[in-house]
């Protein structure tokens, strides 16, 4: 093959990479859930997946949801380097309605920290370790009774991961699972709600 028809070939395979990742950000923009950071002061923790590598996970808070995605997958400057491979990258989950800015910031330095320091530790894969250091968040950064928290799972499985990490938390004072529980007694509140009623909207 001539370093010509090399060259072409490569140029072809960037771009499909390239069209891949623009295709899949503007998939997940849309499907993102209405109200999400609807105000400047509306911060929310979101999970990322990496699509290509899936034991590969990434956490943050943003009041600019699509804005972030963005730059996670290259599109805008500005992502985290731990997101500089693997893309395209994908939400599992969204924490919204935090009650302030400073509290999605604790939830946020709560995962991180305690993700790297007990990563090895955990048991089960990516997504079953994020799980569980997310549910002990609730515990560690002081969640307030008034706070009612709402999460977003469009991946299934890592609502799953999710379901079962919180049920393994006795001290979490509350948790309705929309159409599953009967509601909890006064406390945190944690709503799931259902994604595919989203899937497609604008």
């Amino acid at each position: 093959m001539s370093s010509r028809s090399t060259a072409n070939a490569a140029d072809l395979a960037n771009a499909a990479y390239d069209l891949n990742i623009r295709t899949t950000v503007e998939r997940e923009m849309r499907e993102l859930p209405p109200g999400i950071n609807a105000t400047k002061d509306d911060y929310v923790l979101y999970i990322l997946r990496s699509q290509p590598s899936p034991n590969r996970t990434y956490c943050g808070t943003t009041n600019n949801m699509k804005r972030r995605l963005r730059q996670h997958n290259g599109l805008l400057s500005g992502g985290a380097r731990a997101t500089s491979t693997g893309k395209p990258w994908v939400v599992a989950g969204i924490i919204h309605n935090f009650s302030s800015k400073s509290l999605a910031l604790r939830f946020e330095w709560f995962c991180k920290i305690k993700h790297c320091k007990q990563k090895k530790g955990l048991r089960g894969d990516a997504l079953q370790r994020r799980a569980k250091v997310v549910a002990g968040a609730f515990d560690a950064v002081g969640v307030a009774q008034a706070d009612r928290l709402v999460l977003h799972m469009p991946d299934p499985y890592f609502r799953q991961c999710m379901e079962e990490a919180l049920d393994r938390r006795l001290t979490v004072p509350g948790m309705l699972l929309r159409g599953q529980r009967p509601p909890p007694q006064p406390g945190v509140t944690i709503i799931f709600v259902d994604y595919t009623s989203f899937r497609g909207s604008s």
